[in-house]
């Protein structure tokens, strides 16, 4: 133990040589003016100010770009021109700066304009409260031509807190000529701070299939930083343990993926200074399943999770619509963009549903597990048959391909509804395609709903329907409905189940009434079973209303 104190102490002391090293020869705050306006802007010798992207006033000043300052005998520098009028001499000032401040640099060129007698004298002031902290004035020696220099402060500045710099041009006393006048251009301003204390570097995210706020799907990329970047070194890790910048922990250079849900922890180290911990839960969910399909196609995921308690027991509900599951994210770019591949994050069984205008619909079941996490529907399944394909064998699929429709309508067919007034419709194939029978898990066809007036003409004054089956009743009047479905293939195999068979097609009437009690239209059935229905046992049927919702009659 004495041993290993003995060394983590030699490293702490090697750290803090190098970050105080290293410390002095960055700049926490560096402002080369590289974001000046494109062209010169100039205050007149008033108190007139301009205001620089980055936040400095300057009063007397020009803010000056590139071009214009080869008359310095520089091409490559943008800054500000502090004019050297004795009546308004040019000054500028920061905005106020956060940390402290330790060192103070930067860069001056001085020209003289109808004199040989070139020098630079400034003032340098940093401000706390309106009230200067510390000052210092920058003098050079007479020189006959322009004067280039770098100043750094000379006496230990050991600013704490916020704080102002404030630089103002003296104009040299020795010129006798009123005429003329020094002007300075000041740019690259380095300032190192001097912190007492230091924040807990921040944590950033970032990634391509965002999930929730802050959350993403299977990758994230996370970045950490600090608000003094250049002289604090950001030690992290991923496996919940405490960063330490001597045992283990890694040293940020570079953002980072992480593919599940991570605990980053970071700090950060300035010298003897270090930061509190930031803790940070990176979620990333993983997506357990995609379909690959046309880049035209359409993908539905749906559950059958809605359920009644009955006497304690939970009850799954069916004839209801399936609950549809977001997809997590789809790249479009497969196959050149001809294909695009959705990805969902679901559990369990759930079931599908890809489908293109104009083509054959395809259905089926799907559990994500290890060795079953991607369904291709490709061009040419949707392109097997028409979605109005036909088979009338009745053998088809041990009868279950026999195609008939039920609506939940009443014996005659006929709904009577009051003036904004809903009704439900709940239309279901019959027979249904199902994954057997007793598992009993059935998959709808594509329905199509047409609305018309007495003469077949499309017309919704009466009645609208909605995609989800909710008819509306909208004015007074008579409508007809009329609803088909497509075929659809269903699961990997690609097994046909008809399209409704066109002798079968699902109608009904609607008559909406202004009253509420409005007396009945006279509508009833005129067609009754015959008697070659009676039973062996005699019970006369010939009276029994056909139900329009079951019983069919097919005529030679």
């Amino acid at each position: 133990m004495i041993k290993m104190n003995f060394l983590k102490l030699i490293f702490l002391v090697a750290v803090l040589v190098f970050s105080l090293g290293n410390i002095q020869a960055q700049c926490d705050y560096l402002d080369d003016f590289s974001n000046m306006p494109g062209t010169n802007t100039v205050a007149p010798p008033t108190e007139s100010k301009l205001i620089s992207p980055n936040n400095w006033v300057g009063y007397n000043v020009a803010l000056l770009s590139g071009t214009t300052v080869t008359n310095f005998g520089s091409t490559d520098v943008n800054g500000w021109l502090l004019r050297g009028s004795t009546q308004t001499p040019g000054s500028l000032v920061s905005p106020v700066l956060p940390y402290g401040c330790d060192s103070l640099s930067f860069k001056c060129l001085a020209r003289v304009a109808g004199g040989s007698n070139r020098k630079i004298k400034l003032k340098i002031e940093i401000i706390q409260n309106d009230i200067p902290a510390w000052t210092e004035t920058y003098e050079t020696t007479s020189s006959t031509g322009n004067v280039t220099v770098t100043y750094n402060n000379t006496t230990d500045l050991n600013i704490i807190g916020d704080y102002t710099i404030r630089i103002t041009n003296l104009c040299p006393d020795n010129i006798s000529d009123a005429r003329v006048t020094n002007n300075y251009l000041i740019w690259n301003i380095c300032i190192t701070a001097n912190p007492t204390s230091l924040s807990a570097p921040a944590v950033s995210l970032s990634g391509e299939h965002p999930r929730t706020e802050g959350n993403y799907w299977d990758a994230t990329t996370v970045s950490l930083s600090h608000e003094l970047p250049n002289t604090t070194t950001i030690y992290y890790t991923t496996d919940n343990s405490t960063p330490d910048p001597i045992y283990d922990s890694l040293r940020y250079t570079a953002p980072f993926e992480v593919t599940k849900t991570t605990q980053v922890k970071a700090i950060a180290v300035r010298g003897a200074l270090t930061s509190e911990v930031t803790d940070s839960t990176v979620a990333v969910a993983a997506t357990t399943f995609s379909f690959v399909v046309p880049k035209e196609a359409t993908v539905f995921v749906g559950a059958k999770d809605q359920g009644v308690e009955v006497a304690g027991n939970y009850l799954q509900m069916h004839y209801v619509p399936f609950t549809e599951k977001p997809p997590a994210y789809t790249v479009d770019t497969l196959a050149g963009g001809a294909k695009k591949q959705v990805f969902y994050g679901v559990g369990g069984a759930h079931n599908y549903r890809v489908s293109m205008d104009g083509k054959l619909t395809h259905v089926g079941l799907f559990t994500p597990n290890a060795t079953s996490k991607t369904l291709e529907v490709t061009q040419a399944q949707l392109d097997l048959h028409s979605p109005n394909a036909v088979d009338h064998d009745v053998n088809s699929l041990n009868g279950y391909n026999h195609s008939d429709v039920y609506l939940n309508i009443n014996a005659a067919g006929h709904l009577r509804m009051a003036k904004d007034s809903t009704f439900y419709l709940m239309n279901i194939r019959v027979w249904q395609a199902l994954n057997s029978t007793v598992a009993n898990y059935f998959i709808e066809p594509d329905f199509h709903h047409y609305v018309t007036n007495e003469a077949g003409e499309e017309d919704n004054s009466v009645v609208t329907l909605s995609a989800d089956g909710t008819l509306t009743a909208v004015g007074a009047g008579t409508a007809i409905v009329r609803v088909t479905y497509d075929a659809m293939a269903w699961g990997e195999s690609a097994i046909l189940y008809s399209a409704l068979w066109p002798e079968n097609t699902g109608v009904f009437v609607v008559t909406v009434s202004d009253a509420p009690d409005a007396p009945a239209t006279g509508i009833s059935s005129n067609m009754h079973i015959g008697e070659y229905w009676n039973t062996a046992e005699g019970v006369d049927k010939e009276n029994t209303l056909i139900d329009a919702e079951g019983d069919i009659l097919y005529y030679p």
